[in-house]
């Protein structure tokens, strides 16, 4: 095999340029950086934390999820001071009543306590 077809076919498998093409350095950076452009800073950044990684945080309750959760106000470590949320406003009443020194009871008396 002459040389020159020899240079011709390793020309067409191993060159960088094709025949006529003259090397462009805007070209070659966009060729190079078309990649790395294309993603946000933010997610090159998570690509590179392993998955297990985000098991852990934790995720907001669906609606239907949502149980309604009684707790003590004044003290959380005691039992809540009522059942439902019926029995929290009632007992909410009752305690404003005592700091505000109403006698409000059953009777309807208006007189205040002193």
């Amino acid at each position: 095999m002459p040389v020159d077809e020899v240079s011709k076919a390793l020309n067409e498998e191993l060159g960088v340029f094709k025949e006529g093409e003259a090397y462009s350095f805007t070209k070659d950076l966009r060729k190079n950086m078309d990649d790395s452009l294309s993603k946000p800073l933010s997610m090159k950044i998570f690509s590179t934390i392993p998955a297990h990684h985000f098991h852990d945080i934790k995720k907001p309750l669906m609606a239907s999820q949502h149980a309604e959760v009684n707790y003590n106000r004044y003290n959380p470590l005691r039992e809540p001071g009522a059942e439902n949320f019926f029995d929290q406003r009632r007992n909410e009443e009752w305690l404003q009543n005592r700091r505000n020194k109403r006698d409000l009871n059953n009777a309807g008396s208006h007189f205040r306590t002193y």
